[in-house]
């Protein structure tokens, strides 16, 4: 996700990894909230794109984005049925609570 960000230009001060990496957070939080262009918050993550004119902002169709999924799955050897829906729900079971949390505390820490 942070590659496709830094591609889009969607983080205000953030054109590189490196400039990611030089980032700190205050000693007094264990978190910090970036400042996320407002011209790329309504883009879909996964777009579209032509060999002529390159990334659209059209999202990406899902029978390409199944193709693909279906063969990085494929090439990694997995010989099972993963689905992208058994991959969200182990994601969300992992999240579970912490993501909850997570969001709280930044609520908290804007609001306040």
């Amino acid at each position: 996700m942070l590659a496709l960000a830094i591609a889009d230009n969607a983080i205000y001060y953030i054109n590189s990894v490196e400039d990611f990496w030089k980032l700190r957070i205050d000693s007094k939080s264990d978190f910090m909230v970036v400042p996320w262009r407002d011209e790329v918050k309504r883009l879909p993550i996964l777009r579209n794109a032509t060999i002529d004119g390159g990334v659209t902002e059209d999202p990406l169709p899902q029978s390409t984005f199944e193709r693909i999924f279906k063969d990085i799955i494929k090439s990694s050897g997995y010989f099972g049925d993963a689905t992208i829906h058994a991959i969200r729900r182990d994601l969300g079971k992992k999240l579970d609570g912490k993501l909850t949390h997570l969001l709280s505390r930044v609520r908290a820490s804007t609001d306040g």
